[in-house]
């Protein structure tokens, strides 16, 4: 990655940022933070993604503080 010349971009993504050398860090120009999604957006996730299911007596906000402490990844 130090010697090349030619134009591109990289992308890179991580759930640990403490595991990601300074050294490393410095050679990105840009960094966008997800944070953890909010109940709201979680609800708001499985309403979408469960849209065509029927389920009875169910509704994403019974479980959606289960999902808490998961990224919109995990969540899905």
């Amino acid at each position: 990655m130090d010697n090349y010349q030619g134009e591109g971009i990289v992308i890179s993504a991580t759930n640990h940022q403490e595991l990601i050398d300074d050294a490393l860090r410095r050679r990105f120009d840009e960094v966008v933070n997800f944070e953890l999604p909010q109940k709201r957006e979680i609800n708001r996730l499985l309403q979408k993604r469960l849209s065509g299911v029927h389920l009875d007596d169910f509704a994403p906000s019974d479980v959606s503080g289960k999902f808490a402490s998961l990224f919109h990844c995990d969540s899905i």
